[in-house]
């Protein structure tokens, strides 16, 4: 997955359920001062089908909620197992 330029790896057992979450935290500033929360749900639309259902984000210093759809995390390659 990538957020704000920076790629980053999640691990997910959809095996568990019909959706996956992806909820990187991220200090936003060098001095550690500026923190956001950001989640992504991906729902299991298929077998072989995955769908970004929500992708919202919380500016934990100023307050600031992104509303639906903020579109922060791209999701760039699924490896699988069976």
């Amino acid at each position: 997955c990538t957020l704000n330029s920076t790629d980053f790896v999640t691990l997910a057992n959809p095996k568990t359920g019909y959706s996956i979450f992806i909820k990187p935290f991220n200090v936003t500033d060098s001095d550690g001062n500026g923190v956001q929360m950001y989640e992504a749900r991906l729902e299991k639309t298929t077998t072989k089908k995955l769908t970004i259902k929500n992708d919202v984000y919380y500016d934990i210093k100023n307050d600031i909620e992104s509303g639906s759809n903020a579109n922060k995390i791209t999701v760039n390659k699924i490896v699988g197992w069976k």
